[in-house]
């Protein structure tokens, strides 16, 4: 090893997570991304118009925009959650407990939604909606929204109904809560702010300030979920650790 560099037996590196600190810098983060893409929407809409330095601009701090800073915030949370999922799922396979497989089913599926946010499927899948048919136009595309929300809903109770009760309450509802925020800002919110802009035709204030909470909302049950993931890691799993060894020299 480099002279000056070597590692003392039994020293390492030791880093704590404050997860109220945590959450406070993330909810803080997500009033500051909401306000400035609602103003910087709006500002090109209605003030500067047709500007492309300011369109430039509002790109990257539009929340509902891929490849912009809120939307690479998103796909960090996301992933950070998958990581943590994961660190669960290991520790209850290691442990012999249960559910260990749905562990690993969440922590695959949040990592399936980072991967979304960064390629915009749900843009593209949406496009191809609206196009399969006419009942996806206003009121029909709510409709449709609504009755694809509820089939997912059914499935994950299905999966991963036995899993849900097995969780000590308190996290159950933490759980609860932040799966009805999240589903809430990916459905509910953008069935409504796609109808406003179908019956007006353009972007008005009303549909720029749905668009600003639907993805608020979708940051806020993500950010709800680190916090109960991060609580549920230090009570049932503790103190984690990553050891990097040698290889095996033969």
């Amino acid at each position: 090893m480099t002279r000056g560099l070597e590692r003392r037996e039994g020293e390492s590196l030791h880093l704590s997570v404050p997860v109220r600190r945590v959450a406070l810098v993330l909810a803080a983060l997500i009033v500051v991304f909401s306000a400035l893409s609602f103003v910087s929407q709006v500002f090109v809409e209605f003030v500067v118009v047709e500007n492309r330095y300011a369109d430039r601009i509002a790109h990257w701090l539009d929340v509902n925009a891929e490849g912009s800073i809120p939307t690479w915030y998103a796909t960090i949370t996301l992933m950070a959650c998958a990581g943590m999922l994961g660190v669960i799922a290991a520790d209850a396979a290691r442990r012999g407990r249960s559910y260990r497989l749905q562990w690993a089913a969440l922590a695959i599926i949040f990592g399936l939604l980072s991967l979304e946010e960064i390629l915009g499927i749900h843009s593209q899948a949406t496009k191809v909606l609206r196009m399969s048919a006419s009942l996806t136009e206003g009121v029909g595309y709510a409709l449709v929204l609504g009755a694809i929300g509820l089939i997912a809903l059914a499935t994950l109770a299905v999966v991963f109904g036995r899993f849900y009760m097995h969780l000590p309450p308190r996290w159950r509802w933490w759980f609860a809560v932040a799966a009805v925020i999240y589903i809430t800002g990916v459905v509910a919110s953008d069935a409504v702010g796609d109808y406003l802009r179908t019956t007006s035709g353009d972007a008005t204030l009303a549909y720029i300030g749905v668009l600003t909470v639907e993805e608020a909302l979708e940051m806020t049950g993500v950010l709800i979920f680190i916090v109960m993931l991060l609580e549920y890691i230090g009570t049932f799993v503790g103190t984690v650790s990553f050891e990097i060894t040698e290889p095996v020299r033969r």
